[in-house]
């Protein structure tokens, strides 16, 4: 029937997002190691995203059911922001952001009975001027180490967010519209009702 989804990720983001969508989310991520440059151009950081969304379908043998994955990253300047490591980098990370337009790449990958359609979308984000004791508030109430560029617009990082240009959903790390294109693709959309 189809409702069910598997989401390789650990991102409740995602998970939330699919539920909302009218899938039944099973959780299992794929724990694969993730390509990752520091300076690119954005043409790489692209490709750096698809990489890694397409690699974690790999670890998954076939299913009955769509298997959804996804990589997110910010690139600003010829450089990739990923996940902070620790609060430090987060903090410099939210430096850097401060007052200036970056965009997010998501790339998302499907996999179902034997096909992997996978596609990007780009938003750009236009940082709020912010100072450190607000960086400080923020990073002391959220959970910023699973959090491409240590911000999520969807929780407090909105304090942060001036001005989106683009899908609200492609910030967050899912572009639902691709989503939605992938499922009708494969004859998975609308989505039964239980």
């Amino acid at each position: 029937m189809p409702n069910e989804i598997i989401l390789a990720s650990r991102s409740n983001a995602r998970k939330r997002l699919l539920e909302l969508l009218g899938y039944s989310v099973i959780v299992k991520p794929s724990f694969s190691s993730e390509t990752f440059m520091e300076k690119a151009r954005l043409n790489e950081a692209i490709e750096v995203t698809v990489k890694n969304a397409i690699n974690k379908l790999s670890k998954f043998s076939e299913s009955n059911v769509p298997i959804v994955s996804a990589d997110t990253v910010i690139w600003l300047n010829d450089r990739i922001y990923g996940k902070p490591k620790n609060k430090r980098e987060a903090r410099n990370i939210l430096c850097n952001l401060s007052g200036k337009t970056h965009i997010v790449i998501t790339s998302i990958a499907v996999k179902y009975r034997g096909n992997v359609f996978c596609d990007t979308d780009l938003a750009r984000v236009k940082m709020r001027k912010y100072n450190m004791d607000e960086i400080d508030f923020y990073l002391g109430k959220t959970r910023y180490k699973a959090l491409a560029g240590a911000y999520a617009i969807q929780t407090r990082g909105a304090m942060l967010i001036e001005k989106i240009i683009g899908s609200p959903y492609t910030v967050i790390g899912l572009p639902t519209h691709i989503f939605i294109r992938f499922m009708k693709k494969i004859s998975y959309w609308p989505p039964v009702s239980k």
